[in-house]
């Protein structure tokens, strides 16, 4: 059991699935306010959690479909790993800044008090995502270049 999850570790992609389904069941519907520059984005964190399921689905049906081209095991890992812990700590840190905000926080407190480390953070795990999605794409280019060569 051990060297198949160590073997196929594209495997945590449907677990963190699995998982974020669940906790989106108890996420009431809350939104989550993002200000980026002039632009004041609302999300709902119910809805961005059943995205975050959708996107780790589509990842290990890649996965299976692909798993025969992939050049490294280290690169998946990598991958999987990125993307399960940028998609969760996105997630905590939309729900962690709705933490005892009034239901209408920018008109009470002004425009000029938005936490700029809030927004950076964000900012910094979307391209952690990108990232790692890039890291996938080299994987599967690299195997089947390493592929072709062999035959």
């Amino acid at each position: 059991m051990k060297s198949k999850f160590i073997n196929q570790p594209f495997n945590l992609l449907l677990f963190a699935a699995t998982m974020l389904f669940i906790a989106s069941i108890f996420i009431r519907d809350e939104t989550a306010n993002l200000h980026y520059n002039d632009a004041y984005y609302v999300l709902s964190l119910k809805m961005i959690c059943l995205c975050g399921v959708v996107f780790l689905g589509f990842f290990w049906l890649l996965y299976r479909a692909t798993n025969n081209f992939l050049y490294s095991r280290i690169l998946t890992w990598l991958h999987v790993v990125i993307t399960v812990a940028a998609i969760f700590l996105f997630l905590s840190a939309l729900q962690s800044n709705n933490v005892n905000k009034p239901r209408r926080y920018i008109d009470i407190v002004g425009v000029d008090t938005i936490d700029h480390s809030y927004v950076t953070s964000i900012i910094i795990l979307i391209c952690a995502f990108i990232i790692a999605q890039f890291i996938y794409m080299l994987n599967i280019l690299f195997g089947l270049s390493s592929k072709s060569s062999l035959e």
